[in-house]
């Protein structure tokens, strides 16, 4: 629901701090299994791209997260 919310209100600063909490969920494999089904498709796409890309660990992080789940 909040990154929902952060497409139309947009925070770099708690988006980084989603961002750091998915990647740390998807290193646990019952966790990263869960999400699966759940993971934000605005992380996949690139409706965030702009509010990231000077920041290159959190592209890093993000771009874990894309292979992660099969997309990019």
């Amino acid at each position: 629901m909040m990154v929902e919310i952060l497409k139309k209100q947009p925070s770099n600063r708690l988006l980084r701090h989603i961002i750091n909490c998915y990647h740390r969920l998807a290193q646990d494999p019952n966790a990263k299994e869960a999400m699966r089904k759940t993971f934000p498709v605005a992380f996949l796409d690139d409706t965030f791209n702009e509010h990231f890309d000077d920041d290159v660990s959190i592209r890093a992080l993000v771009n874990d997260l894309r292979d992660t789940f099969g997309r990019k």
